[in-house]
């Protein structure tokens, strides 16, 4: 399946303990790295 996940706020990227990220950064980025693992295309804009 072809995902498009959209974090209006958060970048999966972010360095962790920066201005911006925290615990949603991390879910994005879980959660992506899950549905990847599971064997889908996951976008994140």
């Amino acid at each position: 399946m072809r995902i498009a996940m959209i974090s209006e706020h958060a970048s999966p990227l972010a360095i962790l303990g920066g201005e911006d990220a925290g615990g949603q950064n991390t879910h994005v980025a879980e959660l992506s790295a899950a549905l990847a693992a599971a064997g889908h295309d996951v976008r994140v804009y």
